[in-house]
């Protein structure tokens, strides 16, 4: 989720219910949990942002890796996955294929690479 920014845009954009950020470094983590608060005292009551559930989005930040499943279980649960990979190297590339290609309900997945793997991927 890097400073949770992107979260917070997807919140604010669509109708998701739940905007999920997982990120690998507690610093970034802890400045994401600050926009989250923020979040929760001011914009999630608005009526200006529009969700598939009444009480708005829910905003979840996880400190972690993407690719540890027990961290997070987002090839189960996401419809939308945007990924910053710019210090991924080839093996955590193919790491996340192999994820993204488990995913019962994955809709999109967006990375800052084009390497993504897609013999991995069944096509549905």
């Amino acid at each position: 989720s890097g400073t949770g920014k992107v979260v917070l845009a997807a919140a604010l954009l669509h109708g998701f219910s739940v905007c999920c950020g997982i990120e690998l470094l507690t610093g970034l983590h802890e400045i994401a949990l600050g926009y989250k608060d923020s979040w929760e005292k001011t914009v999630s009551s608005s009526s200006a942002v529009t969700t598939t559930t009444p009480e708005g989005p829910t905003l979840e930040y996880v400190c972690g890796s993407i690719l540890d499943t027990r961290v997070k279980s987002w090839p189960s649960d996401a419809d939308v996955v945007f990924c910053n990979t710019h210090c991924f190297d080839a093996e955590m590339m193919r790491s996340l294929s192999l994820l993204a290609g488990r995913s019962a309900v994955l809709a999109m997945i967006c990375s800052w690479q084009p390497t993504l793997h897609r013999c991995y991927w069944l096509y549905r």
